[in-house]
């Protein structure tokens, strides 16, 4: 099984390139020991709170990263993702599947509307939407 993940960092901040690439290194390495996405809501919150300490991200619903876990076999990609990340699936030169981002342009400003938790714990709805989707020879999966 293949693992994929892109983290965004976010850009109203310095650094975001860093913290990204850092919390898409700690996520991969974790999905990769446990072969399953079923765990992996707390992996992304330590992630996050990682980032936020050792790049002094301050406010606790400011996003620190989006991120995009895929993980992919010949049969299927299952899918996580919050925030500013975009998947697609293609069958030819047709889109079969689609995920949207959690955002919306707000005036001059994109604003990323699920953001992964800050300093507290996440409480109701799980953060990331999942999804499955199945494949086919010759698909093709576009992320980012």
């Amino acid at each position: 099984m293949d693992t994929i993940v892109a983290c965004n960092g976010s850009a109203s901040w310095g650094y975001g390139r860093e913290a990204a690439s850092d919390a898409a290194r700690i996520i991969k390495r974790a999905v990769e020991l446990s072969g399953t996405l079923d765990d992996i809501i707390d992996v992304v919150c330590a992630a996050s709170r990682r980032a936020r300490a050792e790049f002094g991200i301050a406010g606790e619903d400011a996003p620190a990263f989006s991120v995009l876990i895929a993980l992919l076999d010949d049969a299927r990609v299952e899918l996580a993702w919050v925030g500013d990340v975009r998947a697609t699936l293609m069958r030819g030169d047709e889109t079969v599947q689609r995920i949207e981002p959690h955002t919306f342009v707000g005036g001059d400003a994109l604003v990323v509307t699920r953001p992964i938790p800050g300093e507290r714990a996440w409480e109701g709805e799980p953060f990331l939407e999942r999804a499955t989707w199945a494949l086919r020879e010759g698909d093709r999966f576009v992320c980012g």
